[in-house]
């Protein structure tokens, strides 16, 4: 990530194709971040693909769960015996 203060930020359009290159630019101002920039819906795409990996581990964790057999056994006298 580069930072620049907020007046290079008004005066560097150079910023902008760093931008469009994947690159996050953080704008300070007396030495505090003020606004961050980047590639214009990027958070949404990585918002996506993380829902979509979710989506995928669920998917699999119900089929797992399908072939798993407690051989007669209640899972809820399972779960009960541990309380004793």
């Amino acid at each position: 990530m580069i930072t620049v203060n907020a007046q290079e930020a008004g005066i560097d359009f150079s910023l902008l194709e760093k931008v469009r290159k994947g690159e996050e630019v953080l704008i300070t101002q007396q030495g505090k971040a003020v606004a961050r920039l980047t590639l214009a819906g990027r958070e949404e795409r990585e918002l996506k693909a993380k829902q979509a990996r979710f989506d995928k581990t669920m998917r699999e964790l119900r089929a797992f769960r399908k072939t798993v057999k407690l051989g007669g056994l209640n899972w809820k006298d399972l779960r009960d015996e541990g309380r004793r």
